[in-house]
């Protein structure tokens, strides 16, 4: 009985396999613990029929024959990566199974210095644009990545096998590989997860095994991801948001449905984090953003490594295909007449429910034919089949029949009779329906000429009205005749208007160029000046010596008078109009070097910049402690605006606004925002440089990567050791955040960083500001202004560093920026410099400098 049902069947058990649906048709491929033991063989599925049959292939399969990826393209099913079951090799190779003449192709075969990890059990979609077709492949457990990729993450899970979050994109026409960009929050390195396509170019996924070592955390996160040629967006959902949730898994199955073109995501089974097989089917309906979970028969739900299919018999109902896997956590195989499992899914926007669930016997006696194609030829072939069964049955008589046989036995009897009644009343409503569609032919008929009748007058009617319509058209027609006229002339007024407006514009650019040539010339004058000024200043000490010579001689004259006062008095007259010379040279000096200090205030006052030459657009860039910022427009550039809040404003009195504009003008760094200048009044307006984003909102949106950390640490130590090596005395930043550094993307992964709002710095001997800056920053010293030393902006700096390698906000206690210190894994040079900045004693604390050269040492040896 068992040979002649296999023979029937064609499917042995097995797991960790896909199922794959070609029109009407679905297809298996190896698979572990397949007996089959050909690669070359296929399984294929009629749905229609609802019989297996076996299909040899050819050209060479994978070599990786269970935990690949499939997707379906078109009339052609792609196979990536997987692992082996002769040597437990994992591959990253893609082949391609042509099903219309069942051969296959090898577009990429296995090779470990790719840019692609060699993995299995992650996932695989298609997606199209502008005719070409792609392939997106995300997660998966595999080897050690001989070649990381910059935007993923690896864990490492103990004998040689890393999960990780790898996205690697495949072109089909091209047949190139490409690592596209990951936008938002994206899962964790992950396993045995479920990723499906609902949609061109989006997907969703849900659970999935995660962790580090031999820990498996299991996901319960669903997340829709939306893709590009070059990038791929994540959108988490959380089980915060509602309220009905199903528990994390890891090893289940999943299939998209489509009632009313509202796509709902179907999982059955898995294992949860107690090692306990999950026996649930749930619903996710991505219109109304809900869960439902379903009673199902356990042969149905309660496996794992398993595959689920699903296809549409008729509007409002859908067929589940329930195939393979495992029935608990000792890997036990599905039993022989539970390998396929047929269940009926009655969907609806209002109820739904389960309907009838069929086993191996259901399908070849007959019953899913009758139920999904009710056709007499079809359902003739079915009842052969069962006669056939029970003809073997029949001839076994007179031996010991196994009771579960004999159950067997009289359950085809049965089926089979219901299967005959079942056409006998198809027939029969066939008649009546007939008669009831000559009837119809009748009324149709009168239905018609009634029909027709009606027409004509609706047409006459109709004519009427389209001579009047024609006439009120051309009446409109010519009034507006006269409106195109006159809108004619105003668009030659206004294209004449454009045109010296374009000239007006040329001739702004032609005097911006002058004015930038100009500043030039001014700063070659201010250099001049300055040398001059100290010339001066060294003539006005060699006339004061000269001064003090002459009130020498003057004494000396005076005892010579005494002596001789004929030659007293001439000598007198003498000294006396060579004194009168030199002070005359004196007051000439004098009066040039006020001059020259004069023309190097203007210079100095250059900053200022005059308010009507500030055009404010409506796109903001932030908001701050210290005011808004927004896009301006300043002499044809856009630049950064901050308006000060009132609050601020009213602190900074006009001498001191100037005192720190005048510094601001002075200071010249790549990693500080160039400051261009600013406006006087009671509302003064900052212009600064203008950066792409900021470290804070980059974050949110991305998880850096450790050389981007690196990278954006090093180059905002570098701006900040400027400010605090300025002499006479230093400059302390005072508000050291995320939010205060901008950065530039200048490639994959890579920025430019440039410390902002350093016009809030103060001079360390002038501090008089009681806990500036942000509190979840602060120093402990920054509640004292006398205690203001460099080293607060070290602490805030390294406070800045924890945020980004752990990506969380910085806590306001000490206490619990020690805790986030510690959460630091996998980095014990950077976690120690990091415990060493935040100490509480700003003695012990490290210098700027110092961190730079502890920065640059781990960046050196990350390349190496």
């Amino acid at each position: 009985m068992s040979r002649q049902l296999a023979a029937r069947h064609q499917l042995s058990a097995r797991h960790s396999h896909s199922s794959a649906v070609v029109g009407n048709s679905l297809y298996i491929w190896a698979g572990k613990e397949d007996t089959s033991n050909d690669a070359r063989s296929l399984k294929h599925f009629s749905i229609l029929s609802g019989e297996w049959s076996t299909k040899e292939t050819t050209g060479d399969p994978p070599l990786a024959d269970s935990g690949y990826s499939c997707s379906v393209v078109a009339d052609r099913i792609y196979y990536f990566g997987g692992l082996s079951t002769e040597d437990y090799s994992y591959h990253n190779s893609l082949s391609e199974l042509d099903t219309s003449n069942l051969s296959w192709n090898s577009l990429e075969s296995t090779n470990k210095d790719r840019a692609v990890m060699s993995r299995a059990y992650g996932g695989m979609i298609s997606f199209e644009n502008e005719g070409i077709h792609h392939l997106l492949m995300i997660g998966g457990r595999g080897s050690n990545p001989v070649v990381p990729v910059q935007n993923a993450n690896y864990a490492n899970i103990g004998r040689n096998k890393w999960r990780t979050n790898e996205h690697s994109m495949y072109n089909l026409s091209t047949r190139s590989w490409s690592i596209p960009d990951v936008i938002g929050q994206f899962m964790p390195p992950a396993s045995f997860f479920v990723m499906k396509k609902i949609g061109n170019n989006m997907a969703v996924v849900f659970g999935g095994a995660t962790g580090e070592n031999d820990d498996i955390v299991c996901s319960n996160i669903l997340y829709v991801i939306y893709t590009t040629v070059n990038a791929v967006l994540w959108q988490r959902i959380g089980p915060e948001a509602i309220d009905c949730w199903p528990d994390g898994r890891w090893g289940h199955a999943a299939t998209i449905i489509s009632i009313h073109d509202n796509p709902m995501l179907v999982i059955t089974g898995g294992r949860d984090n107690k090692n306990c097989i999950k026996d649930e089917l749930w619903v996710f309906n991505f219109k109304h953003t809900s869960w439902k979970k379903m009673a199902v028969p356990l042969t149905v739900s309660q496996r794992w490594c398993h595959s689920l299919s699903s296809f549409t018999s008729t509007p409002g109902v859908v067929v589940l295909l329930t195939i393979g896997g495992l029935v608990n956590i000792t890997k036990e195989l599905q039993s022989f007449l539970k390998i396929t499992m047929s269940t009926e899914l009655l969907v609806n926007d209002i109820q739904w429910r389960v309907g009838d669930t069929l086993d191996l016997i259901d399908m070849i006696s007959g019953h899913y034919k009758c139920k999904y194609q009710l056709e007499n030829n079809t359902v003739s072939s079915s009842l052969e089949v069962s006669c056939e069964i029970l003809k073997l049955l029949q001839n076994r008589r007179g031996r010991n029949i196994d009771p579960q046989l004999q159950h067997y036995i009289e359950r085809i009897n049965a089926d089979l009779q219901t299967s005959i009644q079942a056409c006998r009343n198809q027939a029969e409503r066939n008649v009546t329906i007939e008669e009831e569609l000559k009837n119809l032919e009748e009324e149709l008929v009168n239905v018609r000429e009634a029909h027709e009748e009606q027409l004509e007058e609706q047409e006459e009617q109709l004519q009427e009205e389209k001579e009047s319509i024609t006439q009120k058209a051309k009446n409109k027609f010519q009034e507006m005749s006269l409106v195109i006229e006159e809108k004619d002339i105003a668009l030659q007024e206004a294209q004449s208007s454009l045109n010296e407006k374009r000239k007006e514009l040329y001739e702004v650019k032609r005097e911006l160029t002058d004015v930038k040539t100009n500043l030039s010339k001014k700063d070659m004058m201010l250099q001049q000046c300055q040398h001059d000024l100290n010339n001066s200043k060294q003539e006005n000490v060699g006339q004061e010596r000269a001064l003090k010579n002459i009130e020498r001689h003057k004494a000396q004259l005076q005892e010579m008078l005494s002596q001789s006062q004929d030659e007293k008095a001439q000598k007198l007259r003498e000294f006396q109009l060579e004194k009168a010379t030199l002070q005359q040279r004196l007051r000439e000096s004098q009066e040039e070097a006020r001059k020259y200090q004069n023309e190097c205030n203007l210079l100095c006052d250059a900053w200022q910049v005059d308010e009507k030459e500030v055009v404010i657009t409506d796109e903001e860039l932030g908001r701050g402690s210290y005011g808004v910022v927004m896009v301006g427009i300043f002499r044809g550039l856009k630049v950064a605006v901050k308006y000060l809040h009132p609050v601020i404003a009213s602190y900074y009195n006009e001498e001191r606004f100037i005192r720190e504009m005048k510094m601001a003008s002075l200071l010249r760094h790549p990693n500080l925002v160039q400051f261009i200048g600013a406006t006087l009044g009671d509302n003064p307006l900052i212009l600064t440089e203008r950066m792409t984003t900021s470290l804070y909102h980059e974050k949110k949106n991305v998880q850096l990567a450790r050389p981007s950390i690196l990278s954006i640490a090093i180059q905002v130590a570098l701006g900040l050791n400027y400010l605090h090596l300025q002499k006479p005395n230093a400059l302390i930043h005072r508000d050291v955040s995320s939010p205060n550094i901008l950065l530039d993307n200048i490639g994959p992964a890579r920025y430019r960083a440039k410390v902002s709002d350093y016009g809030s710095f103060a001079m360390a001997v002038d501090s008089q500001t009681e806990r500036p800056g942000s509190i979840a920053y602060s120093a402990p010293e920054a509640f004292n202004p006398n205690e203001h030393t460099p080293a607060m902006d070290v602490y805030s700096f390294c406070v800045l560093l924890i945020e980004m390698i752990i990506n969380k906000a910085p806590e306001t206690t000490v206490k619990e920026r020690r805790e986030q210190a510690s959460k630091i894994a996998g980095w014990t040079v950077m976690k120690n410099l990091v415990q060493r900045g935040i100490n509480e004693k700003k003695e012990v604390r490290p210098k700027m400098a110092e961190m730079i050269k502890e920065l640059k040492q781990m960046e050196s040896q990350r390349l190496r």
